[in-house]
């Protein structure tokens, strides 16, 4: 099983990538830094390669304390497609 969660530490947005065997065991995991803290919803798995698509919807959590959401839509950022 491959899957993918978050490490937000204040200032360094992390991606944490981890594969298990089939008892549940992580058999390996790869930190992938991340310029800014986004919603990476899903990724991609072919034979050779995982696919994480990063798209600018990135977590405000200076805005969510001035009442505003806590992730917005920033086309700024453009979107990206990392490749493992």
């Amino acid at each position: 099983m491959m899957f993918h969660a978050y490490a937000v530490a204040p200032f360094q947005p992390n991606l944490v990538y981890s594969v298990a065997d089939r008892k549940g065991k992580i058999i390996h995991t790869t930190e992938i830094k991340l310029p800014r803290p986004v919603m990476m919803h899903d990724l991609a798995i072919t034979r050779k390669f995982t696919l994480f698509l990063d798209a600018p919807f990135v977590l405000d959590s200076a805005g969510l304390m001035r009442g505003d959401p806590l992730y917005k839509w920033e086309p700024k950022f453009g979107a990206r497609i990392g490749v493992l």
